[in-house]
């Protein structure tokens, strides 16, 4: 089953109630604590999550009576692939799917040089985390999303991905 984490459950919902907090002026810092009880989080996990969004420069922090979490950016600018990499790093549907580096080739896949599908399983995967970074928060706000359009991913007869038997 392909699932995000509560970790990104959680920084969607805090990220969105920091958003919708607004009311058109600046808002306020919220603490976790408000946050956790609004929607019944644990305040440990949450703490978590916001170490994160803050390392991602997705929110900013400050101390004192009135401290606590803001957004970094306006919600239209925060978007839903940059909350995924924070709380569970890059998209990735498989091992091949972490792309390779010049000094570092994929080490994770054993079967990487003859699988027949790791070519369009990277192309699937990258349709979903382009589709990630069109959606904002504040698209998820006013519930803007629009439907994926199908993916469409054909190998070319005679790669070396081709399967067929042409002896038929």
């Amino acid at each position: 089953m392909l699932s995000f984490t509560r970790k990104t459950d959680y920084a969607l919902v805090a990220l969105a109630y920091l958003a919708s907090d607004s009311g058109g002026a600046a808002p306020a810092p919220m603490s976790v604590r408000q946050i956790a009880d609004r929607f019944s989080l644990p305040v440990p996990q949450l703490m978590n999550v916001f170490k994160d969004l803050q390392r991602a420069g997705l929110v900013t922090s400050s101390r004192g009576v009135r401290g606590g979490y803001s957004l970094a950016r306006a919600p239209e600018q925060i978007r839903m692939d940059e909350v995924v990499e924070a709380t569970e790093g890059p998209v990735r549907l498989m091992i091949c799917c972490d792309g390779e580096q010049e000094d570092q080739p994929c080490q994770g896949c054993q079967v990487l040089d003859q699988c027949p599908v790791s070519d369009s399983i990277q192309l699937v995967n990258q349709r979903i985390a382009d589709y990630l970074g069109e959606i904002s928060i504040r698209d998820l706000l006013d519930r803007r999303v629009g439907t994926i359009e199908p993916i469409q991913v054909r190998v070319a007869v005679g790669t070396e991905h081709d399967t067929r038997d042409d002896s038929a």
